[in-house]
């Protein structure tokens, strides 16, 4: 092999190696956690809070910096008859959480809805993450949904059943948390998801959109789209997004 021909291939697989190297920072260690939403700083009674400009503007450009995302990306469809507002309790849920509340349903409208995001900058470089957070209803009706983008659907229905599709996963109570849990697999295109710790009733569903390439965002749901929901209440918390394998 020539000399010019060496050096080529040498700074082509230093290129690639760099490459690799910086698509995660230097001294990112896994698990990272990405996500760790909560309500517990928000004011009692009042809507959850978003970013001030202050803060947007503190955090930089540097996306992986302000990882862990720590509060909701948007928060649409807030009416008269949807409301959402950050609780010192609600529906068993005792840590300040947020609940949705919709008091009637009359299509087309829906919501609340609330989008947790994270940069595509990020996203682009993750492999397999588990998400996790608590879910609580006020009724047993069908009502609410904790959708994982391009992912997997999760709701609830009338006969106390959690489904995701047509798959029950799990049950649920009035006024009782469920724990849900999802390891998704961005590579294989799969979502797992186990309800209250439940490994021996998990299932393993296809992306519903499998040609889509990243994950990197969750939507909580009052009222489905279509007004496909009874009036009630609905509340979340704790919400966490754990990068476990990079690409």
């Amino acid at each position: 092999m020539s000399l010019t021909r060496a050096l080529t291939l040498g700074l082509a697989l230093l290129l690639v190696t760099v490459a690799a190297s910086a698509a995660v920072p230097a001294g990112v260690q896994l698990p990272l956690v990405l996500w760790d939403v909560n309500f517990n700083a928000d004011p009692v009674g009042r809507g959850p809070q978003p970013l001030t400009k202050a803060q947007i503007e503190a955090a930089g450009t540097d996306d992986w910096a302000k990882l862990p995302l720590r509060t909701y990306s948007a928060l649409e469809y807030v009416t008269r008859t949807r409301t959402a507002t950050v609780e010192k309790e609600a529906l068993g849920l005792t840590d300040q959480p947020v609940l949705f509340v919709a008091t009637e349903n009359a299509q087309p409208h829906y919501g609340p809805r609330m989008w947790i995001s994270l940069p595509y900058t990020v996203a682009k470089e993750c492999k397999r993450l588990q998400l996790s957070l608590d879910v609580a209803m006020g009724s047993v009706t069908i009502m609410g949904g904790v959708h994982l983008w391009d992912a997997a659907g999760i709701e609830f229905y009338e006969d106390g059943s959690i489904k995701v599709g047509t798959a029950e996963v799990g049950r649920y109570q009035a006024n009782t948390p469920v724990h849900l849990d999802a390891l998704i697999d961005v590579s294989a295109k799969t979502v797992t998801l186990t309800v209250d710790g439940r490994a021996d009733a998990a299932i393993t569903v296809p992306w519903t959109q499998p040609r889509a390439t990243v994950f990197s965002s969750l939507v909580l749901d009052a009222l489905l789209p279509g007004g496909h929901a009874w009036p009630g209440r609905i509340a979340f918390d704790n919400i966490k997004l754990v990068l476990l394998e990079a690409q």
